[in-house]
């Protein structure tokens, strides 16, 4: 690096370690690109994040100057937020979307409030496969819908729900989640891989249904997820077990002999 960029550096960063950073990590570039830089650090008041992402090795790596600087602007529209950095400096993200992705992820997450799980969704590396960045914004919207609930989010982040069901699934399941009131044995027959591999959301919407009329009944439940019953009976029959049990009040003895004629 010639010794005017460096005075140059020196003379606009007020911070001598902040100074020897950029010295380093910016000293492959154009003198033009790091006037670029050091002016739009000035513009955030040399902000520490600001800071990081204009010296980040990943960013350089996958980012231009330019897209740098978009990106610092939208982080300073993002009130310096300590997740919007992170959805700039992530390496899964810098990887799998573009600077336009990133943005508008970030724009969605600042509609989000900054919320925790918004995050999450944004930056999980099953997610990043498997969806597409308007399929991440479309979750995080249900997200938001769901207020932000704990059992909404995993059904957005679990490997077997991305695997097995589609977007439009996912948040018609966290609907249905929510008109339950995020009652945990519904997010379970949501979750549950042998659920997902055996039955149709179809089947786990009418399932869900049939376990909130039994009023979320333990055994109820456990009639619906069985690896026995999936694998025995049909969809129908399930239902039928799941009435036939409210209807025996829902007597324990009644049930053990129902699942045991299946063995």
């Amino acid at each position: 690096m010639k010794a005017e960029i460096i005075q140059m550096i020196v003379n606009e960063v007020p911070n001598l370690d902040m100074v020897k950073i950029i010295i380093e990590s910016l000293n492959h570039l154009a003198m033009n690109d790091i006037r670029l830089l050091l002016q739009e650090l000035k513009n955030c008041g040399y902000n520490k994040s600001a800071y990081r992402i204009a010296t980040d090795s990943d960013v350089l790596k996958k980012r231009t100057t330019e897209e740098q600087v978009r990106l610092i602007e939208v982080l300073k529209n993002c009130e310096y937020n300590e997740y919007a950095y992170g959805i700039v400096v992530d390496p899964n993200v810098l990887e799998k979307r573009t600077t336009e992705d990133q943005i508008r992820l970030m724009e969605t997450f600042k509609s989000c409030d900054y919320n925790e799980y918004a995050y999450g969704i944004v930056v999980d590396p099953n997610v990043l496969e498997k969806r597409t960045t308007e399929d991440q914004i479309r979750l995080m919207e249900a997200l938001k819908n769901c207020n932000y609930n704990e059992y909404a989010y995993e059904i957005v982040i679990n490997s077997d729900v991305l695997e097995k069901r589609t977007t439009e699934e996912q948040v018609r399941l966290m609907e249905i989640l929510k008109n339950c009131g995020y009652n945990k044995y519904t997010y379970r027959i949501i979750i549950t891989f042998i659920v997902l591999e055996k039955r149709t959301t179809e089947d786990q919407i009418r399932l869900i249904g049939t376990l909130k009329n039994c009023n979320y009944n333990e055994y109820a439940y456990y009639i619906a997820t069985n690896l026995v019953v999936l694998k025995a009976r049909t969809m129908g029959d399930q239902i039928r077990l799941m009435e036939a049990y409210k209807n025996c009040n829902y007597n324990n003895m009644h049930i053990l002999s129902l699942l045991i004629q299946m063995y």
